[in-house]
């Protein structure tokens, strides 16, 4: 600036001043990259949410596979919408996905990564966890065995009974030492020891009882789920194809009575009077059917020979009678 004082001596002055509050090129392109960063900063920020908020209704499609398999397939945007059953939100500029990735523990917990890149942004790169619940490895178990048990008792059979009563059946279940056996050629295959204990299952020991004639199994399955109750899960059913106790009774008393009846046959087989004299066989006959009734065995014994006292233990013989007819023979 130059000024002019007339009277002075010099007249003229220039007068040189700085301008404060400019601004210098380098600030100013600073201040147009923090501009930048922090719209690319708000992008990759809203970005990231609108992946949380989709993901927040997730629902793991587990089937009866443990998460720490599942989370080694989850890879890609395919396979985390496929196995968390939620479509990834689409959104316009040059962000992208880096990766994506998951891990789980066995007790139902899996956090899905999901890596995104900004261009501009500060930091360029940012990961979004996403946590979703399924069903712990135990409970997974109990899917498994529960099928297995269902199954195994619906296709049980009572075979080849013989003269065993459902309640002796019963009671070898219930007694510990023939369970297993006796189970076994029912049909039913119990869980083993290491499928249950795998994720520490617990299996009553089976309860056998009769109900309505038919033979009844209780199983009982407990199943651990850590921070909550244990979740218990009862079996029960009538295993089809055996014979109730009383017709097991009447077929013991019969095969009893054919048995005894065949004992007597042979007993009696050649049975002759040991002396006839000169009586009639007409007169025998009579005198011995007039004989009481429970001296009949012995009046035989004393005739033939042939004692009926023994060898027949559970059928009673009540009466003998002697039948001659005119030839002189003489029937039992």
């Amino acid at each position: 600036m130059k000024a002019t004082t007339p009277g002075a001596n010099p007249p003229r002055d220039t007068i040189r001043h700085a301008i404060g509050g400019l601004v210098s090129d380098s600030q100013i392109d600073a201040q147009k990259r923090n501009k930048a960063t922090t719209i690319a900063n708000q992008t990759r920020d809203g970005i990231a949410q609108m992946i949380k908020t989709a993901f927040g209704k997730a629902h793991i499609n587990q089937g009866e596979f443990y998460l720490s398999e599942i989370a080694k397939h989850i890879t890609n945007k395919n396979s985390l919408e496929r196995v968390l059953g939620v479509t990834m939100p689409s959104w316009n500029g040059s962000t992208t996905i880096k990766s994506i990735s998951a891990t789980a523990d066995k007790y139902g917990n899996l956090i899905a990564t999901v890596v995104i890149n900004t261009p501009g942004a500060n930091p360029f790169t940012k990961a979004i966890r996403i946590p979703a619940k399924g069903l712990s490895d135990a409970e997974v178990d109990r899917i498994k065995i529960k099928r297995k048990i269902e199954s195994t008792l619906a296709n049980a059979r009572i075979r080849n009974q013989g003269n065993e009563k459902l309640s002796e059946i019963a009671n070898k279940i219930n007694n510990g030492k023939d369970t297993l056996n006796t189970l076994k050629q029912l049909g039913i295959a119990l869980p083993t020891f290491s499928e249950l204990n795998t994720n520490k299952l617990r299996l009553s020991r089976p309860h056998a009882s009769v109900r309505g004639g038919k033979l009844h199994i209780e199983l009982v399955l407990t199943t651990p789920v850590k921070g909550k109750s244990s979740i218990t899960d009862t079996f029960e059913q009538d295993i089809p194809g055996g014979k109730s106790d009383s017709q097991i009774d009447a077929q013991n008393k019969n095969a009893l009575r054919d048995k005894n009846v065949r004992a007597i046959e042979g007993i009696l087989a050649g049975i002759k009077l040991q002396e006839r004299k000169k009586v009639i066989a007409a007169e025998i006959a009579k005198s011995f059917n007039a004989t009481p009734k429970d001296q009949k065995i012995w009046a035989l014994k004393y005739l033939t020979g042939k004692d009926l006292t023994q060898g027949h233990k559970g059928t009673d013989i009540t009466d003998i009678t002697l039948v001659a007819d005119s030839q002189g023979n003489i029937k039992v």
